[in-house]
């Protein structure tokens, strides 16, 4: 389907999205997305976090990778925690800065939707192009750019209410 990316928010399979299509058409649909937060620090104490996580019931993988300090550009060892509930993703990891001290948390404060939004390269009101089956979103590529100045807006239709006295 083409049309119009409105909104995105963490549901806990990953995002649910609502899209309006070129033809009118209000559709929902939940793409598969795991927010990952970074970790640095002893691995022994990463695994203590896993464990945690399983403990309140939300599966997590964690995976040695690098990023790059954004005040020194130097290269870091980091962990990858992938945590598999993106709705309670931000709750969870005010939590675990808490509860792991030894452990220095990045990414972990913020919020789903924008980090989703980020990190797939999308906004709202984006020209996409969409592949739905079923409630799932199995690909989804926005057609402008964040950038643009002129561009289509989604056929929006407008709701007014008014209280009437007695």
């Amino acid at each position: 389907m083409r049309g119009w990316l409105l909104d995105a928010y963490p549901v806990p399979e990953g995002m649910r999205v609502w899209l309006i299509a070129d033809d009118g058409r209000r559709l929902t649909a939940v793409e598969a997305w795991r927010p990952t937060a970074f970790l640095k620090g002893p691995r022994a104490e990463a695994d203590r976090v896993v464990r945690w996580l399983a403990g309140q019931g939300v599966r997590s993988e964690l995976a040695a990778t690098q990023r790059t300090d954004l005040m020194t550009g130097a290269a870091w060892d980091v962990l990858a925690l992938q945590v598999g509930d993106a709705e309670r993703f931000l709750p969870l990891m005010t939590a675990a800065v808490r509860r792991f001290p030894a452990l220095e948390f990045f990414n972990a404060d913020l919020l789903p939707e924008r980090y989703w939004f980020f990190e797939t390269a999308r906004h709202p009101l984006a020209r996409v192009e969409a592949e739905i089956e079923g409630d799932a979103l199995r690909a989804m590529e926005c057609r402008d750019a964040i950038w643009d100045v002129d561009y289509a807006l989604p056929p929006l239709a407008i709701l007014g209410l008014r209280l009437e006295e007695e």
